[in-house]
């Protein structure tokens, strides 16, 4: 019996909403790494989509997923199958641990790999593999050990530093500063290697992102989507990007109400322009709220509109009361100024909500 908790590393005690949102964070990790270099890779994260599939069918029911908990508890895990056989050589023992990793008998691949290493401590593939099953196995302190051997057994190849670098970015006990550098700096090492390689450009988008660099993180999407347009993991995070620069670049946030406002007119296009692109690579997107970003669209178009904003009643209080005294003494001119006094508070009052919005704020 599969158990989802423990192969997506979810926590069975969290809430259908929270549970939700840890298995979209899972999927959109794995999602970017369909187009691994290693074709390993690219099954491994085939079979792990798979099998989230398979855990929201029933994780989101909440019968099914009672009817799952309690057969789950009453599931006996089997000790260890992989059993080590005499004369079994190195690739034999790779093979047999990829295999377990296929079956989620992450123990056992574990095993497996390391009896590989223990046959020839100086194969890098060996110590790729027990790396990786560790990390599946969701310790990451010995897959970090483990590909570092990989690499200094085989320094130049490109893949070992982005696998490692993956490990960074999921170790959940590290500090966050500390792993994204860490990360970028492995990421660099396999882009120095591989310049033009896709999934080391989209997993430097992923770090560019998470530090907030949203600039770097555009330029370089933008860059693989030329190259692959249907490329969906670069969709999702271009929407990200996009929208959380607006937000972040060309929005005033408010700490008095906790509001945004615009109130630049340049700003307010160039808002416009970044949610509308988040709209465009959100589309078709499960993780992206394109309701979300296309209430900021209007939010960008209506602050770059000219409105009337009522000034109030005291504005037109004396303007009225002269021209009441020109009709009834029948004044011509004062009729005719007071009018055209009326007319010049509307349209003095009569501008953009960028403006307005600025006025209201005190910001001029």
């Amino acid at each position: 019996m599969e158990n989802y908790y423990q192969i997506l590393n979810i926590d069975p005690g969290l809430d259908r909403s929270d549970l939700k949102k840890d298995i979209a964070k899972i999927q959109k990790k794995w999602i970017s790494r369909q187009n691994a270099p290693d074709l390993k890779r690219r099954q491994e994260a085939e079979r792990i989509l798979s099998i989230i599939q398979q855990a929201e069918s029933i994780l989101y029911d909440e019968a099914k997923r009672r009817d799952y908990d309690e057969q789950l508890s009453n599931y006996v895990n089997q000790e260890s199958v992989y059993l080590s056989t005499e004369g079994q050589d190195v690739e034999g023992y790779i093979a047999a641990a990829w295999d377990f990793l296929r079956e989620n008998h992450y123990a056992d691949a574990i095993v497996a790999a390391k009896n590989a290493t223990a046959l020839n401590e100086n194969n890098p593939e060996a110590w790729e593999t027990l790396g990786y099953a560790h990390y599946m196995w969701n310790d990451y302190d010995k897959a970090i050990k483990s590909y570092e051997n990989a690499i200094d057994l085989a320094p130049n190849n490109a893949s070992y530093y982005y696998d490692l670098c993956n490990v960074y970015l999921d170790h959940s006990e590290m500090n966050e500063t500390e792993k994204m550098n860490k990360a970028l700096e492995l990421n660099q090492k396999a882009l120095y290697i591989s310049p033009d390689e896709s999934p080391y450009l989209v997993q430097n988008a992923i770090i560019s992102y998470s530090l907030s660099n949203y600039d770097q993180t555009i330029e370089t999407l933008e860059k693989v989507i030329a190259q692959d347009p249907d490329n969906s993991s670069c969709k999702s995070i271009l929407a990200f990007a996009y929208h959380d620069k607006a937000l972040k670049d060309y929005l005033f946030h408010n700490d008095e109400d906790g509001l945004s406002y615009i109130i630049d007119p340049t700003n307010g296009e160039n808002a416009l322009n970044c949610f509308q692109k988040a709209s465009f690579y959100g589309e078709g997107q499960d993780d992206v709220d394109i309701n979300e970003i296309n209430r900021w669209i209007e939010f960008s178009k209506d602050s770059l509109e000219k409105k009337f904003n009522f000034p109030g009643v005291k504005a037109f209080v004396i303007p009225i009361l002269f021209l009441l005294i020109g009709f009834v003494s029948a004044t011509v001119w004062l009729i005719v100024a007071m009018i055209a006094l009326i007319g010049l508070i509307c349209y003095t009052n009569y501008a953009p909500v960028w403006k307005v919005n600025k006025v209201a704020l005190g910001l001029n």
